[in-house]
């Protein structure tokens, strides 16, 4: 954690076998308390359902915590992901 900013940083393919690692991360981050959760996504190449679902549920619980989540560095790949699943419907999203 840096100052009042929480790092997740996450890469590979978040699919069924790494989703669960991914959701308990994030909800680390977002019990720690920080003012914002920033996922550092640039070095993920795959994100399936599993992974928006953990999206989802994080973003539930920093909502109900107060805290900020946002995505930075998305794949056009992922972008894409997010966009069509709704997620940057629910979080900010920022691209490469």
């Amino acid at each position: 954690m840096r100052g009042d900013q929480a790092d997740v940083i996450v890469g590979g393919e978040v699919d069924l076998s790494t989703a669960q690692a991914f959701r308990d991360a994030l909800f680390d981050a977002v019990g720690r308390g920080p003012a914002v959760v920033v996922v550092d996504a640039r070095e993920v190449a795959y994100l399936d359902s599993t992974g928006v679902h953990a999206l989802y549920d994080a973003a539930e619980a920093a909502r109900a915590a107060g805290v900020s989540l946002r995505i930075v560095h998305a794949r056009p790949a992922v972008l894409r992901v997010l966009e069509l699943s709704g997620v940057t419907e629910v979080l900010r999203v920022d691209g490469d």
